[in-house]
């Protein structure tokens, strides 16, 4: 996420509510305007592929999305799903992600790509057999964003704390999230939100956190 270190938070009051599908672009345009490449790949296949990834968040049984508004504009989303979400979203949206590369051969070259896939393919042998142990794997939060305009108006903890509460509506009692390890404002929040560091999911990039609402 920008750090937006230039632009002064703004106290305008903001309301946090369960995503509706009419809010599906405006939490695209966030999406594009929030995260950078590195930050998040899919990005460079474009606003096709990300409108149906997030109508997947917002519309599907296992998934839900927080949104914060402000005088009708989206300043914050948080996606949650109910277990970890990465292959569940590629499987419910590969007509869209294959049409995405189809468009954009060359971003599967895009060297970012490149290195994830390796890293991928290194932490899988390296703790396959652990990886399968995980028979019962907790609800995650997915992406997290919050307009530049709104840094520091607690806006991204608002956003969780009413997604955790969704998620033990949902009796989603164990609920996992993954950080930048250099975001320390992102890590300092969930910890004081009651999230522990499970050191055991390191990557070279990130750090998972959990909480246990059942606990």
């Amino acid at each position: 996420m920008p750090t937006g270190c230039e632009i002064e938070p703004v106290c305008a009051p903001f309301e946090v509510r369960l995503a509706a599908l009419a809010d599906v672009d405006r939490l695209v345009g966030l999406h594009v305007a929030t995260f950078t490449p590195e930050e998040h790949l899919l990005i460079l296949f474009g606003a096709p592929v990300l409108r149906p990834i997030y109508r997947w968040f917002v519309s599907s049984p296992e998934t839900f999305t927080m949104v914060a508004t402000s005088g009708g504009e989206v300043v914050g989303l948080c996606t949650a799903c109910n277990r970890p979400y990465n292959g569940p979203m590629i499987r419910n949206n590969m007509f869209a992600l294959a049409l995405g590369a189809l468009r954009h051969p060359l971003v599967l070259f895009h060297p970012e790509i490149v290195a994830r896939l390796r890293r991928a393919l290194s932490f899988s042998r390296r703790s396959g057999r652990a990886a399968c142990q995980e028979l019962d794997p907790p609800a995650q939060l997915g992406f997290l964003a919050v307009s530049p305009q709104y840094h520091g108006a607690q806006v991204g903890e608002s956003l969780v704390q009413q997604a955790i509460r969704e998620c033990g509506r949902r009796h989603w009692n164990r609920v996992r999230a993954g950080v930048y390890k250099k975001n320390l404002p992102a890590r300092f929040m969930y910890s004081k939100l009651g999230f522990k560091e499970n050191k055991g999911l390191r990557t070279e990039q990130l750090v998972f956190v959990e909480i246990d609402l059942a606990g």
